[in-house]
């Protein structure tokens, strides 16, 4: 059943506790920077903060959750869908995909 899954595939709560951050995710990818590594646009999108968040917790909670899970994920095609316009509802399970891809739990709830 895992034979699909990369080898660098984890076993995490975080996406259990912290839940998907879909709208989160998509508005960090409309504004990333494909030049610049994660840390550095995790650091400009803490400092911008463009996802509203009402507290410092909750936008540390976010740009650890997003630097935790998009470590080891290639971020480029859903980078590019987000900046080109794609609709939220269509680009949606193309992160639940690659969320799946690298997070075990995940993947067994989605396929079970």
């Amino acid at each position: 059943m895992t034979a699909d899954l990369p080898k660098e595939a984890i076993v995490s709560t975080r996406l259990s506790r912290k839940g998907p951050l879909i709208e989160e995710t998509f508005i960090a990818f409309q504004r990333w920077n494909l030049d610049e590594p994660l840390g550095k646009n995790l650091s400009r999108l803490a400092h911008e903060n463009p996802f509203g968040a009402k507290s410092e917790r909750w936008l540390r909670d976010v740009t650890r959750t997003l630097s935790t899970r998009l470590r080891d994920i290639p971020v480029r095609p859903l980078v590019l869908l987000a900046q080109a316009g794609c609709p939220l509802d269509t680009w949606k399970p193309c992160l639940l995909w690659h969320l799946a891809r690298r997070d075990l739990l995940y993947y067994q709830f989605g396929i079970d």
